[in-house]
């Protein structure tokens, strides 16, 4: 499994951990902020683009879809898709949280402070400090707004916290 570098990235933070066996197709294409945490085993299919903003996390398992093949147009070529593809950016913005399994697919935003609970599968845009969980995402409710806006106005994250523990760093 390839080993990555802050150089393959056009724009990479201080602090960014990318552990074992993270298999990214396209890392020209992805944009990392600081102090980010990708768990193992992941898969980043980046094609239509990346961006991943500071202080968050990345749990292991997490696939992000940016493109997927033609199914359903007018000038289908071949059943059940053809060759083409079509590919959307995924945006995941500051303090978010992604849990294990998560797929999240083509053209979805993360808005900050957002947790996206295990095993869920995001097919739509997802609001600030919301939670959501399921197949297919849904809200089961919003993050109190006055303890986060006290912590993340002390500049600490659980990467931040735990980095100098974690063997597994490129910046």
């Amino acid at each position: 499994m390839k080993t990555y570098s802050v150089s393959d990235f056009p724009a990479c933070g201080n602090g960014v951990i990318i552990h074992s066996n993270v298999a990214i197709s396209n890392p020209i294409k992805v944009q990392l902020g600081s102090n980010i945490y990708i768990g193992p085993d992941c898969g980043f299919f980046s094609d239509g683009g990346i961006t991943i903003g500071d202080r968050t996390v990345i749990g292991p398992h997490v696939i992000l879809m940016t493109s997927m093949h033609n199914y359903d147009s007018i000038d289908l070529d071949a059943l059940p898709f053809d060759d083409s593809s079509t590919s959307s950016t995924i945006k995941i913005e500051k303090f978010c949280w992604i849990g294990t399994n998560v797929i999240v697919l083509p053209g979805v935003t993360i808005d900050e402070g957002s947790v996206i609970g295990a095993g869920s599968i995001v097919t739509h845009n997802i609001p600030e400090m919301a939670i959501y969980a399921g197949n297919p995402a849904k809200l089961i409710r919003y993050k109190d707004p006055k303890k986060y806006s006290e912590l993340s106005s002390q500049n600490i994250s659980w990467v931040e916290k735990y980095r100098n523990k974690h063997p597994f760093r490129i910046s």
